[in-house]
């Protein structure tokens, strides 16, 4: 192996051990609790992602959103979803609408933050998604 293609190889050989230290820092984390800054109330967040930030405007009981109201939101401060509808124990349950950050929207029954039922003419749309 001459020097340059040794020195070639090192120079791929750093390279890919640098993607292996970040490409973890870069990773989805794990779904959790996320709190609304102003008023501390928490709802369940099943895809964290950095610069995430929600605001609830509904009730809270005992630290977490509960019945009717409106989750805003933001990524890096910029506004996203939405959701309008009902909250019990932080999660989605009852009925509410998703408006995406691009303006579609989905309505539904929600029961422990999981979208249990579509009309069928929202359905095509989430498989376009």
């Amino acid at each position: 192996m001459t020097q340059r293609a040794l020195a070639a190889f090192i120079m791929a050989a750093a390279l890919f051990g640098a993607l292996l230290i970040v490409a973890p820092a870069r990773a989805q984390a794990p779904p959790g609790w996320i709190a609304d800054k102003k008023t501390g109330c928490k709802v369940w967040d099943p895809a964290p992602e950095p610069g995430e930030a929600v605001e609830w405007s509904g009730p809270c009981k005992n630290g977490l959103a509960d019945g009717e109201g409106t989750l805003q939101w933001s990524q890096n401060g910029q506004p996203s979803d939405r959701y309008v509808g009902e909250y019990h124990g932080g999660k989605r349950n009852g009925h509410g609408t998703v408006t995406y950050r691009n303006g579609q929207t989905v309505n539904g029954e929600w029961r422990d933050d999981e979208l249990l039922q579509l009309p069928p003419n929202e359905i095509d749309f989430i498989e376009r998604r």
